[in-house]
């Protein structure tokens, strides 16, 4: 009978402690703010940033190029041991869209409390329940107006 409570206790632990033992991942997702549909085909662009006295792995290539798939998301996992902060960038079809899809996020921030973005003050039924989720990065984009495509150029000068 010790025997099986020895092992009932060691699977437990296993199944609760495993995913500590392993990479972290993060998903990030590109939401289009007017329709609510998931933007396939986007590249996703990602650089680790390290503090000077943290430890950073062996080998290990300091940026990942990604796309998104037919969700509209990616997931990648962190390298171990994690970077402090990286910086995260999605391309979009053109540049007649609003997006604040990039930026620098801290590790702990993302993996602890996760990030919503979104191209404006404009609460869309797509944005208006979007809960940030621990891991998760999801952006809102919006393709500009009839006028701020009108504009647009005029801007550019």
């Amino acid at each position: 009978m010790k025997k099986r409570n020895w092992i009932c206790l060691t699977a437990w632990l296993s199944l609760w402690l495993g995913p500590a033992c392993f990479g972290q991942s993060i998903t990030v997702r590109v939401i289009n703010m007017n329709t609510g549909h998931p933007m396939q085909n986007r590249p996703v662009h990602i650089v680790w940033f390290y503090k000077k006295d943290e430890p950073r792995p062996a080998n290990y290539e300091n940026h990942l190029n990604l796309e998104t798939g037919s969700g509209g998301e990616v997931q990648f996992q962190l390298p171990q041991p994690a970077p402090s902060y990286f910086v995260a960038e999605v391309t979009l079809a053109s540049d007649y869209w609003h997006c604040a899809c990039n930026g620098q996020f801290a590790t702990k921030d993302v993996l602890g409390n996760g990030i919503v973005r979104s191209a404006g003050p404009k609460l869309t039924p797509a944005i208006k329940d979007a809960k940030a989720e621990p891991g998760l990065m999801l952006f809102f984009a919006r393709p500009f107006n009839f006028f701020e495509r009108l504009i647009a150029p005029l801007e550019r000068g």
